[in-house]
């Protein structure tokens, strides 16, 4: 589906007993797949999970997520161009399900939305996509395949260890020193750290979460520890993670870091999300100026994930973008032909 190497360069260590890398081929459908919003990184681990949901031979799919959710938006195209059904969980986003940013795409891709209470716990969300799934297995005889929230689940892992190999390919170990993650389900970082770890630890991981506990983060990138059979590794050892940029919460931003995001754009051309990258983005910059000493170097690199869709229709962007003094309020009305170009001057003289 992403374009990328479709081989997996072998990074298992020999001297780790259980390496839980194998080489793997793509299937011919996943070879072909392109042009699926790649504002995410989502495609890579859904490369897998749908590839799986197809050789087990599910017509459909179930997921969950946020009403923001980039990994809801990027499986119903994806899911489109396959030939399956997409059945979203989701929560949030007002009474009616709003039909702007990715749950715009999402709809637009012929997914079937299920709007769910926003006091939902995580737990809950995914035995409400099991009795979903089932409930569509009783009505038409093929039960969807349910993948976990952000698609973090074991066969997710390896997109994110795919995405380690292609950056080996383009020589991070050699070019850094510190690799930046935007933490949210966790499922990047896990799998990320245990690359890093399997090629020797050259680079340290940090991980910035948007919205979950340390506990949730070190608990989850354990869980992946065990699951590749590497005794006696502990998550406290491969990722150094970091919560103290969470600000008022989930997809709710301040104005500073409104600015951060506008600031990023004119000045690098980089598009950060307000939900994701630019909470995690604003935090690696904030340590590197106020903490430096938990880089390993100087020698920073950003994985930035994507999820810009949500910006096209955010209105919050609008009071940032035309308040007086920004310099991203560059708009001049040259209406009166005859007149000379309204250049020299500001937006509110005009």
């Amino acid at each position: 589906m992403s374009e990328q190497p479709t081989k997996r360069q072998k990074m298992s260590d020999p001297t780790v007993a259980k390496s839980f890398l194998r080489d793997w081929e793509a299937p011919e459908f996943a070879k072909k797949m392109k042009n699926v919003p790649k504002h995410r990184m989502e495609i890579r681990n859904l490369e897998f999970l749908l590839a799986d949901a197809v050789v087990k031979g599910h017509k459909s799919v179930v997921t969950c997520g946020a009403f923001t959710s980039n990994h809801c938006r990027t499986t119903a195209v994806a899911s489109a161009q396959l030939g399956l059904d997409a059945h979203i969980c989701i929560r949030g986003g007002g009474e009616k399900v709003p039909m702007r940013g990715n749950l715009m795409l999402s709809r637009f891709s012929g997914a079937t939305l299920y709007r769910l209470p926003d006091s939902i716990s995580d737990s809950g969300f995914f035995d409400k996509m099991v009795e979903l799934s089932k409930k569509l297995g009783t009505i038409t005889g093929d039960e969807p395949y349910v993948i976990p929230v952000g698609g973090s689940s074991y066969p997710g892992l390896f997109g994110y260890v795919n995405c380690f190999a292609e950056m080996m390919q383009q020589g991070v170990l050699e070019k850094y020193t510190d690799i930046v993650i935007t933490c949210g389900t966790a499922v990047t970082t896990g799998a990320i750290a245990i690359s890093n770890y399997l090629t020797g630890s050259k680079l340290r991981i940090h991980s910035f979460s948007i919205k979950r506990p340390l506990s949730f983060i070190y608990g989850y990138v354990q869980e992946c520890i065990d699951l590749a059979g590497l005794d006696g590794v502990k998550a406290e050892d491969l990722v150094s993670a970091c919560v103290d940029y969470i600000g008022e919460g989930y997809g709710k931003n301040t104005e500073q870091e409104l600015d951060f995001i506008r600031n990023a754009a004119d000045t690098t051309g980089i598009v950060l999300d307000p939900v994701y990258t630019g909470k995690a983005a604003r935090g690696a910059v904030e340590e590197m100026k106020n903490n430096p000493g938990r880089f390993k170097g100087k020698k920073v690199l950003f994985l930035h994930s994507g999820g810009v869709f949500s910006i096209y229709t955010d209105q919050r962007f609008d009071g940032v973008m035309t308040k007086e003094g920004s310099a991203a309020n560059k708009v001049h009305y040259w209406l009166d032909l005859e007149s000379e170009p309204p250049v020299g001057v500001t937006a509110k003289e005009q």
